[in-house]
């Protein structure tokens, strides 16, 4: 097993149902000396809320919020530049944002 140097959970704990489960399997799969960042947000918070309405979406809708978040690291905001690198990563992001919109 032991086959990651890190694992990384951002805003995932907080909504899985064994909480406990999901932290032994982090564990099970990190190397001895492996690093383990884990963020929470509060799930009644608007954060949360958010992002128990994206998990009834479809997974390309996920995809894009990744990608669309990923490039932000590149481009802090959300000119041309930005734009172009949204169609290098994700060419059909146009169409998944019309969707994500839609209650």
């Amino acid at each position: 097993e032991e086959d990651f140097d890190a694992v990384v959970s951002i805003a995932a704990l907080e909504f899985m149902q064994n909480q406990q489960k999901t932290l032994d399997e982090m564990f099970r799969v990190l190397k001895k000396g492996g690093k383990l960042l884990v963020g929470t947000i509060n799930r009644e918070s608007d954060w949360g809320e958010m992002n128990l309405r994206l998990a009834e979406k479809p997974a390309e809708c996920l995809r894009y919020v990744l990608t669309h978040e990923l490039c932000h690291l590149h481009e802090p905001g959300h000119g041309e530049r930005f734009w172009r690198r949204m169609d290098l990563y994700y060419p059909d992001w146009k169409r998944v944002r019309k969707l994500l919109k839609t209650r």
